[in-house]
């Protein structure tokens, strides 16, 4: 399994590491679900990327503001608010 390194150089495993910086930083986690599924068919295909179409899916479905730098996300910025 591969571990993380933190600033201060301890290793922790991404089941412990990611909760532990989602709560840090007030991140909530939102699962993949049909609903999320089915927009997807509804939405243009300006991007080919199934993981980031997914996301913007569930921005769109919850009002979720998307931070990217990904030219091919900001296509998407008449649907869903995107940031750099």
């Amino acid at each position: 399994m591969k571990r993380l390194l933190l600033d201060t150089h301890i290793f922790l495993a991404p089941d412990i590491y990611i909760p532990q910086q989602r709560q840090r930083h007030h991140i909530e986690s939102r699962a993949l679900d049909e609903e999320n599924a089915r927009n997807l068919v509804k939405l243009p295909t300006l991007h080919k990327d199934p993981f980031d179409r997914m996301l913007i899916c569930q921005a769109i479905r919850h009002d979720l503001t998307l931070a990217s730098t990904d030219d091919a996300v900001r296509a998407y910025s008449t649907y869903v608010t995107v940031t750099p």
